[in-house]
């Protein structure tokens, strides 16, 4: 849910900031670690253990085809410039893996169960 809110936060800033803004760059590198994600873990996990991993059919049939779309479009309108993007992009990326595991540890703290 994180994630998502995070997702649209940036999208907005994308939305008010226009091409080549903060925000554009932002989207654009959420959208890259989304098409990461269909590599790795799902479409390796499927294919390294020969079954199906969940999430598979979702990352390829949706996040593949949209996440690749919004790249695109991003640098044929002119949104982000494959120079700058090269660098900002991948920072995106490394600092949503981080945040993953701080958002467990987080949701773990709030969402565990009292003790009575």
């Amino acid at each position: 849910m994180v994630l998502t809110l995070i997702a649209y936060i940036m999208a907005f800033l994308s939305m008010i900031g226009g091409k080549g803004s903060v925000g554009a760059y932002l989207v654009c590198g959420f959208a890259l670690a989304m098409l990461l994600n269909v590599v790795f873990p799902h479409l390796l996990v499927t294919l390294v253990m020969r079954r199906y991993a969940p999430g598979t059919v979702t990352a390829v049939a949706l996040n593949l085809p949209i996440t690749f779309m919004l790249l695109y479009q991003g640098f044929k309108e002119g949104y982000i410039e494959e120079s700058r993007f090269l660098y900002i992009g991948p920072i995106v990326v490394v600092g949503l893996v981080f945040l993953v595991p701080v958002l467990f540890f987080v949701g773990k703290r709030w969402l565990r169960p009292k003790e009575s």
